[in-house]
């Protein structure tokens, strides 16, 4: 097994061993998921962590050109706060939301690739998010792709398990529905 993968996977243990939240620490996870119906979707993770920073999180980016189906996923470009491959990853670590922060998880897209069938997309809470006490999450809506009519809302909390979008198809996803991730953390 991959080494990055293995230590992802611990670093995912631990956390669940540990639990999240004493009620300050500012920790979260949030998981979003593209799958609906049979078409095959992807999942995206974003977690906050005591002691992580923002940069390289020793993953893999999607292969290219990306699999099929309807994906989410976070794009990052290579240069000061992205020291590995420009590309799109399923997973994002962060630094946890101090007291009266906001940490913003950027540029994350939602779009079914050329071969899928016509059909709404959907992108949805995998499971609730997992906050510590005084966290806040709003998902918003970005932008939408061009051609596309959307007047529908632009913002959601945890109590929106499912987002329903008008279809985009494309073989390139930074043209997708870009959205991003607040977690607000109170005074």
């Amino acid at each position: 097994m991959n080494l990055k993968i293995v230590a992802f996977v611990v670093v995912l243990l631990a956390i669940a061993q540990t639990g999240w939240a004493d009620g300050s620490d500012g920790t979260f996870k949030v998981e979003l998921g593209s799958s609906w119906g049979p078409v095959r979707g992807t999942h995206f993770l974003a977690i906050g962590l005591a002691d992580q920073t923002s940069g390289f999180d020793n993953e893999q980016a999607l292969q290219t050109p990306v699999p099929s189906g309807i994906l989410v996923a976070v794009h990052k470009q290579n240069g000061t706060n992205w020291t590995a491959p420009t590309g799109f990853y399923r997973n994002e670590l962060r630094e946890t939301a101090d007291a009266g922060t906001t940490v913003v998880i950027d540029d994350i897209y939602l779009w079914a690739t050329p071969d899928v069938r016509k059909t709404d997309l959907h992108l949805c809470q995998v499971t609730p998010p997992l906050l510590a006490e005084g966290l806040t999450y709003k998902l918003k809506l970005v932008s939408v792709p061009s051609g596309v009519t959307y007047s529908g809302p632009t913002e959601w909390d945890t109590s929106d398990k499912v987002i329903t979008l008008p279809f985009y198809s494309t073989s390139d996803g930074t043209t997708g529905y870009k959205f991003k991730i607040e977690i607000t953390a109170a005074q």
